[in-house]
């Protein structure tokens, strides 16, 4: 009898707490109208102990009319993701979300949703929400960078035709994304677009630019041809790097810098990167 009514109360006190839940979302939102800012994670606690109410009380806000609203909105969105334990159906619908996000007429909203959306897994997309992705991607309204890799990233056949228009456009917004272009087309599977790539960076040199701003490029493409060149710039004893410290530069391998961009991938080519480390680098 005891244990019955400590359940009872608990779920009184959690449906109570819900229940509240849109009134904290609305003074947030009453905040960011009156021109203040909204309450550093105000939202954290809900967020944890009921994200499906929270999600209810945030949807009128997602189309509110005014852009700071919206962003916190989505904001809050990707507090939800960062929790680690979330169902995976919730997770999804969250990201769901966001992509609907990428049609928003701010273009602060827009981005942000774009990279909120480069933080998630390839298994939080579902089939429609990868349809979906690629129905606004081939609208063409707007490319950026990021929206191009995230494009690469979710890997949806019908987006091919859309980043080989852009490759080949003489458009001078288009040729600014050309390298990103590739890189999508090349972690796609393209081979001509990921030896394009190569072949850029190996027309430059490697240098310090090029390791900071183009390697990471490489990992990304998860294809084995890139991971082999940065195993080459790893291996190599040319010092064609300089040391970050200000008051005294001196050259250094850049074999320093390629280990932490393979480190996060090391599992997917573990036979010859592990052998290398243990090999060159320990």
């Amino acid at each position: 009898m005891k244990a019955l009514i400590i359940i009872t109360f608990m779920l009184q006190t959690f449906n109570l707490f819900a229940q509240n839940i849109p009134s904290q979302v609305s003074q947030q939102v009453s905040l960011i109208r009156s021109g203040r800012s909204a309450e550093f994670r105000a939202l954290s606690q809900a967020i944890s102990r009921s994200p499906d109410a929270v999600l209810r009380a945030l949807a009128p806000y997602r189309t509110d009319t005014l852009d700071r609203v919206r962003q916190w909105t989505y904001e809050q969105y990707h507090q939800i993701l960062l929790e680690n334990e979330r169902p995976q159906a919730m997770r999804r619908e969250v990201v769901s979300l966001l992509i609907e996000g990428i049609a928003d007429p701010s273009h602060f909203v827009r981005n942000a949703c774009v990279n909120f959306l480069m933080e998630c897994n390839r298994q939080d997309f579902t089939p429609q929400a990868q349809a979906r992705f690629s129905e606004l991607f081939n609208s063409g309204a707007w490319f950026s960078r990021d929206l191009i890799l995230l494009a690469g990233f979710i890997g949806d056949a019908s987006i091919r035709a859309t980043l080989e228009d852009l490759a080949s456009s003489p458009d001078p917004a288009h040729r600014r994304l050309l390298w990103h272009v590739n890189l999508a087309l090349a972690r796609m599977g393209n081979e001509n677009a990921m030896n394009w790539c190569l072949m850029q960076i190996e027309r430059i040199g490697i240098n310090d630019d090029v390791t900071f701003d183009l390697l990471p490029g490489l990992v990304y493409t998860r294809q084995r041809s890139a991971i082999d060149f940065l195993i080459s710039v790893l291996n190599s004893d040319e010092a064609l790097c300089t040391s970050t410290n200000p008051d005294m530069e001196v050259p250094i391998l850049c074999g320093y810098r390629v280990m932490e961009y393979l480190a996060p991938i090391a599992a997917l080519f573990s036979e010859k990167l592990v052998f290398i480390a243990l090999t060159v680098w320990l």
